[in-house]
């Protein structure tokens, strides 16, 4: 589990706007043309259409049945309120889960 604390919304969209800039220009300002995407291997590409055929099917029958959508949801009221209030601080948590 990690926490990213201290970064306000200002600094987190200045952030991503030079990322946007400094991405999409050329060293002489013209915005930069993408080539060709690169050819999966049929393999590659099945694998992923399961992965995402598996993932959303689970996601689509968890919402079906009502399980909460958001993950603070899913916690006991006190962890939910300290979730919630880390959330509202600006806090990030990012955790690792099992996949389909």
């Amino acid at each position: 589990m990690r926490h990213v604390n201290g970064v306000s919304d200002r600094q987190f969209w200045r952030a991503i706007l030079l990322a946007a800039l400094f991405c999409g220009t050329a060293p002489n300002g013209a915005m930069a043309v993408p080539g060709p995407l690169p050819k999966l291997k049929t393999e590659t590409a099945a694998a992923f259409d399961r992965y995402v055929a598996l993932n959303g099917r689970a996601k689509f029958n968890e919402l079906k049945s009502g399980a909460p959508f958001l993950w603070p949801d899913t916690l006991a009221e006190n962890e939910r309120r300290a979730a919630y209030e880390s959330l509202r601080a600006g806090a990030t948590r990012i955790e690792k889960t099992a996949n389909v």
